[in-house]
């Protein structure tokens, strides 16, 4: 049986031919029968966010598919499929040797980076009888020209291994994996250690950051759980949300210098969850930060009508937003701007075909959102007033659906169902411009022939499949 990877994403892209992707973790719709080709791998005119299980099957006929070999010489093949927003997207990983479904399902792989035509995917071969464990890096890069799979060379000593936290920054053509680590030495200093791999050179370098502005408060039990490209080629963050910001300036550079931007402390329904403890669960359900023309906007929403003893549950949230320059001199400083609550939201035309009995009361002819599990809100990255939220009627459901809110209109513009297998799934948010890379002659090539193909089941009475795009 063929094992596959799907990581799910939903894409926000700008206008025009520019088409720009961004990942967040989210689950998967039903995959298409074991061979069968993608129902459509082209880029859709849309907008995108992510997810991440494991299944079987495989994606072939696709334009964006791209192979190579593992550590141990196993065949391994990465492809997508787009869809529109906010529908998934979904990316295979496909590797019929070396994976079984038990070893899927036990150690997933998973996107760590993605920046411009680059994606960084870690897959876990766990221990067998014939082998040790290996985890195996790849850079994927979408374009120019036919998509390629590169399998990352081991760090020059083999006991020094890439942690959890690499991340991937696009320089052009080509690629920067970087690896951050902060070390205390015998004088109780902390050195913040960058190790860079360059897909130009296929070397891996060490560099020693400069500390700057906040990094006096550092916690080394800081635990990033998103990466973003702050200035193309230059700098790049890493976000821990129950904390900070770890911004990392000039990367590619001879002088890198590290800082640390304190995010706004946690709303008080929140804290009170968290016990008051800097150092509480995950917090990434709540809340979620991005990038865009030299600002960070954050966003965090609570559920302060929820009540555990009563029987009647009010899911009902509150969401607030803030805002700062990244350059700003205030280290604390957070501008609030703006606030959406979940019974203010009023159903757009664009969904109303789309709404059902769970959310939305007939009588009243009102959103009724407090009789569902809404999480992790994600923000656009090229849309200031978009937020994405994951919906379900119970928390461990393994479907749901995935709300597109206007923020500045208090409009629930559209929804999208999802499937999941696996609902332990822990959302890695993640941001690129993966899908206008993809728009080269190959794929102009695989619209060509699958319209082809689908004017040809038409005349021959068979079904067709309609390719969007």
């Amino acid at each position: 049986m063929e094992r596959v990877l799907e990581i799910l994403l939903v894409v926000r892209l700008s206008s025009g031919h520019s088409r720009r992707v961004i990942v967040v973790c989210l689950p998967p719709p039903p995959l298409p029968l074991a061979d069968s080709p993608c129902p459509n791998p082209l880029p859709p005119p849309g907008a995108p966010a992510t997810s991440l299980t494991a299944h079987t099957g495989r994606c072939r006929d696709n334009a964006t598919t791209a192979r190579a070999k593992s550590s141990d010489g196993y065949p391994i093949e990465v492809s997508f499929v787009f869809a529109d927003p906010p529908a998934l997207t979904r990316c295979f990983v496909h590797c019929p040797a070396g994976l079984t479904a038990g070893e899927f399902s036990r150690s997933p792989p998973s996107i760590t980076g993605a920046d411009g035509a680059f994606l960084l995917l870690r897959v876990i071969f766990p221990h067998r009888s014939d082998r040790c464990m290996v985890t195996d890096w790849f850079v994927y890069k979408s374009g120019p020209g036919t998509p390629s799979l590169e399998l990352l060379i081991q760090r020059p000593n083999p006991l020094d291994v890439v942690s959890r936290r690499a991340a991937v920054l696009s320089c052009g053509d080509h690629c920067l994996v970087v690896d951050p680590e902060w070390r205390f030495h015998d004088d109780d200093r902390m050195k913040f250690h960058l190790h860079i791999f360059s897909s130009k050179t296929k070397r891996w370098s060490n560099k020693v950051a400069k500390l700057g502005r906040g990094m006096e408060a550092f916690n080394p039990f800081f635990l990033p759980t998103k990466v973003l490209c702050v200035v193309r080629g230059g700098s790049m963050a890493w976000v821990d949300f129950r904390n900070s910001i770890l911004l990392l300036d000039s990367v590619p550079g001879n002088c890198p210098e590290v800082s640390l931007i304190r995010l706004p402390p946690l709303m008080p329904i929140n804290n009170v969850d968290s016990g008051g403890s800097p150092d509480g669960p995950c917090v990434d359900l709540v809340r979620d930060v991005t990038c865009r023309d030299g600002w960070f906007k954050f966003i965090e929403m609570g559920f302060p009508y929820l009540d555990p003893h009563d029987a009647q549950l009010n899911r009902g949230w509150e969401a607030t937003m803030f805002k700062r320059k990244i350059r700003s001199d205030n280290y604390w400083q957070w501008e609030p701007c703006g606030t959406v609550d979940s019974a203010s939201l009023l159903p757009a035309d664009s969904c109303v075909a789309c709404l059902f009995p769970e959310i939305f009361d007939c009588n009243e002819h009102k959103l009724a959102l407090n009789n569902v599990v809404s999480s992790f809100p994600t923000l656009d990255l090229y849309c200031d007033d978009v937020v994405y939220m994951m919906t379900k009627i119970k928390a461990d459901d393994p479907d749901g659906w995935i709300f597109a809110i206007n923020t500045e209109n208090n409009r629930l513009e559209e929804i999208s169902p999802f499937s999941q297998e696996n609902c332990h799934l822990h959302p890695i948010y993640l941001q690129c411009d993966l899908s206008k890379h993809l728009m080269n002659k190959a794929l102009e090539e695989e619209r060509r022939r699958r319209r082809f193909r689908d004017a040809e089941n038409w005349r021959g009475g068979g079904a067709a499949v309609v390719v969007r795009g």
